[in-house]
């Protein structure tokens, strides 16, 4: 629909650089018309400047019948839109303190905007890649001694939570902290790629509903120490 909306102002905008051939075509084709319609009653009894005259206000006036073309075309649009941008740029130059206001409200509008729409397009419209993931829930543990509301839940804790869970169909575990991650490095035929992992439980991948790429997944012995 917005490559409809873009075509179309691109051919009005075409048709106002080419106005001079425009108005020249619609000039000539008018006077063609007019010329014919005074013929046509001529030859029916009238005078030619009767004719004429009947012609013309047939056609109610030739500015007024050009106006009505530019009008069709989208020709006058396209001039009154840029006469109205002339007008503002003139006005925004005239008021300095008033043109500084209304960037500055324009830019908060445009970026409050871009971040309500990264939010919503990253919840909302391209949810994360897992399977139900509006099912997919994040815990965490509050330390009210340092005041964290979000702090990273103790591995004995996370066993603890998983024996007395009578709330989540499954638990997983993810070392959140980023220094808690670590590098690699993936070969993949004559190419070498850099890949970052975390240290996981094994019953994350069946929380997240991800399966592995190649291989299997970790054992749940594999949680146990050493």
């Amino acid at each position: 629909m917005w490559i409809d909306s873009l075509r179309e102002f691109g051919s009005r905008l075409a048709k106002l650089i080419r106005r001079p051939k425009f108005e020249a075509q619609m000039t000539d084709e008018l006077q063609f018309h007019i010329e014919m319609q005074t013929e046509r009653l001529a030859r029916g009894g009238m005078s030619r400047e009767e004719a004429r005259r009947q012609t013309l206000v047939e056609f109610g006036g030739l500015e007024q019948t050009r106006e009505q073309c530019r009008d069709a075309v989208g020709v006058h649009v396209m001039n009154d839109l840029i006469n109205d941008l002339r007008y503002a740029a003139r006005t925004l130059v005239r008021c300095p303190v008033f043109t500084l206001v209304a960037v500055l409200t324009l830019a908060l509008g445009i970026g409050a905007n871009t971040a309500v729409f990264s939010v919503v397009n990253g919840l909302l419209l391209n949810p994360l890649p897992f399977d139900e993931p509006d099912r997919v829930v994040m815990l965490w543990q509050q330390n009210s001694e340092t005041g964290f509301d979000q702090n990273q839940v103790a591995w004995a804790d996370y066993f603890d939570w998983q024996e007395k869970n009578t709330t989540f169909e499954s638990l997983g575990f993810v070392v959140n902290q980023t220094a808690a991650s670590r590098n690699f490095m993936l070969l993949t035929g004559d190419d070498v790629a850099r890949i970052r992992g975390r240290h996981v439980a094994s019953s994350m991948f069946d929380v997240l509903g991800v399966p592995p790429q190649l291989g299997q997944t970790l054992a749940e012995q594999d949680d146990q120490s050493g």
